[in-house]
């Protein structure tokens, strides 16, 4: 459809408008507070309520409406992660002050290298999880005779056909009894909810970080408006 067509257009636009957005915000706010605040608190809450588009989607709802709020929350969470590299490098040297924070800085930079294959490794095992989740579920909603007669196997070998792609969510909805719901609008609520967890951690550690005196002076008031 247009709108799927659309959407990496879409992502693109956020994250560009994301990363011209924050440096002045950050400029005007404090850099460790938009860090913590924009970069961090405010992806973990969308990410954390994302579930309930698809949740929505899935029970029934207009799509249009699911689908618009679906493409908004993600549309905001890669906007504010698009500031977090423009508001990384001053909000180090805030915190750690600018003798060190070019060393700080590229050992930062190297966790952000092993962090995006984890966490694409992490989505991909909670994704595979919940679908075989579901599966299981829709095959207990199945005929034992429909289900062997259909995959040529009994439904105490549904692994081992998950495995080899013989069983699929559409092909257990099409011997499922009518009316039973797609779960496949589910299948990445884990991943959402483990992602928003992290982003809550994250902000508590940071905003505890930027409380902290730091050891080259600056009064308290000082490091609270930062």
């Amino acid at each position: 459809t247009a709108a799927v067509a659309g959407y990496p257009q879409l992502i693109s636009s956020a994250n560009m408008g994301g990363r011209l957005l924050w440096g002045p915000i950050g400029d005007a706010a404090g850099c460790g507070r938009t860090l913590c605040l924009v970069g961090i608190a405010l992806p973990a809450c969308l990410l954390a309520g994302m579930p309930l588009a698809t949740r929505a989607l899935a029970g029934g709802a207009d799509p249009e409406t699911a689908l618009t709020l679906f493409r908004a929350a993600t549309c905001v969470n890669v906007g504010a992660y698009a500031g977090v590299p423009v508001l990384l490098a001053p909000a180090t040297a805030d915190l750690f002050g600018s003798a060190d924070a070019a060393a700080i800085y590229q050992r930062i930079g190297a966790t952000i290298t092993f962090a995006s294959p984890l966490g694409a490794a992490v989505c991909t095992r909670l994704r595979d999880g919940a679908y075989a989740q579901h599966a299981a579920a829709l095959t207990e909603l199945c005929d034992e005779a429909t289900f062997a007669a259909t995959f040529g196997a009994p439904p105490a070998a549904l692994e081992q056909l998950l495995a080899s792609k013989a069983v699929t969510l559409p092909l257990l909805l099409h011997i499922a009894p009518e009316g039973t719901p797609d779960p496949t609008p589910l299948l990445y609520d884990g991943a959402f909810c483990a992602l928003g967890s992290c982003a809550a951690l994250a902000c508590a550690c940071n905003a505890a970080a930027f409380a902290l005196p730091r050891p080259y002076g600056g009064s308290r008031r000082e490091i609270c408006r930062r």
